[in-house]
């Protein structure tokens, strides 16, 4: 939980009437949504909590004690980097070094399915709390990214593998994902393979094994493990990298038995 905020509320248009009239239509979708959460929805369980997060979600007005991260973004009416600015800068304080925001933000894809919001909006939210890519998450939460790429690493490489595999992952955004985990081998170096190369060996070991034991997999999830493999044997990564990945596979993703 982070510390109470003020957002700029220009964003919050309180003098349109329609415009009101469509977020107050809208609201009853994102009760209906946190409901369906179970032990995630305690906070909404009584008046008050509702209450406040509808001044929020319709006039801007953060209340003490409810400033979740989460919700300040998805209720925000007009996310970008400009007006999530106060809320970016308490998170750099409250997630020091490297975050992978992936599961957290596409956990609210029901929001999607329902028309609360559009799948546009939740790419915008990713890229403005991850960026494009490595370096771009280190400028957004201020941390040093030689000292966090080896959990930037373990964390993506997760996310890889966990893509059409996790409930609703088919609606991450790979093309970035795919991004950040090449942003982020590119820096691995030997020094940094010494901590993370139990977590690497077991990447490219089920990577060897993929094909032959998901052999009914869409060809979209293995297209993405091939990319990743001649990205693993590519000139761009460090000698370090390749030399793990080549204990396990063949450049061209053939085990090695």
């Amino acid at each position: 939980m982070i510390k109470p905020i003020e957002f700029d509320r220009s964003y919050w248009r309180t003098d349109d009437p329609q415009w009101l009239a469509e977020r107050e239509r809208k609201w009853s979708l994102y009760l209906a949504y946190m409901a369906s959460r179970n032990g995630w929805s305690k906070e909404w369980d009584e008046q008050p909590q509702k209450d406040a997060w509808k001044d929020y979600y319709l006039n801007g007005n953060v209340h003490k004690d409810h400033n979740a991260w989460q919700d300040l973004c998805i209720l925000h009416p007009d996310p970008t980097a400009e007006s999530l600015c106060p809320l970016m800068q308490q998170l750099q304080k409250d997630y020091p070094g490297y975050f992978n925001f992936l599961g957290t933000v596409y956990s609210r894809y029901p929001l999607v399915d329902v028309g609360f919001v559009s799948a546009d909006h939740l790419r915008q939210l990713y890229l403005i709390l991850q960026g494009k890519n490595y370096r771009e998450s280190a400028n957004i939460l201020g941390f040093d990214p030689e000292n966090n790429v080896e959990k930037a690493a373990s964390d993506i490489a997760t996310s890889i593998f966990d893509w059409r595999r996790e409930p609703g992952s088919e609606c991450w955004p790979i093309e970035l994902i795919v991004n950040h985990f090449k942003s982020i081998f590119v820096e691995i170096r030997a020094r940094h393979m010494k901590k993370l190369e139990n977590d690497f060996s077991m990447f490219c070991d089920i990577l060897s094994f993929y094909k032959e034991d998901h052999p009914h997999a869409p060809e979209e999830k293995l297209d993405l493990v091939r990319e990743v493999i001649a990205f693993l044997f590519s000139s761009d990564v460090d000698p370090c990298v390749t030399d793990i990945a080549s204990r396990y596979m063949h450049p061209n993703g053939e085990r090695k038995v």
